[in-house]
């Protein structure tokens, strides 16, 4: 075998098993219009097959925005001690 069989070699003996790799560079041309319509392709079939973590990813950086949010508004307002605070609670 040839091609890239020639530059990478696994050992059989797992003591010195020994992997070589060498890259490999192409260069592809391709329209916009074939790069747009390829991207919405992988993003939607990422979205599909994600969904439950994408949602995580953005409900976390929801969650840190609010609170980034809310930091600058307190950083606003006066400062209260601990028995004010307890106080409204009751």
């Amino acid at each position: 075998m040839g091609g890239f069989d020639e530059h990478r070699k696994l050992a059989n003996n797992k003591k010195n098993a020994i992997i070589k790799y060498t890259e490999v560079k192409m260069e592809i041309t391709i329209s916009d219009e074939k790069l747009k319509e390829t991207l919405k392709e992988v993003l939607i079939e990422l979205l599909q097959e994600n969904r439950i973590e994408l949602i995580s990813v953005l409900s976390e950086s929801i969650e840190d925005f609010i609170m980034g949010e809310s930091i600058e508004e307190g950083l606003k307002t006066k400062v209260v001690s601990k028995e004010e605070i307890m106080k409204e609670l009751k």
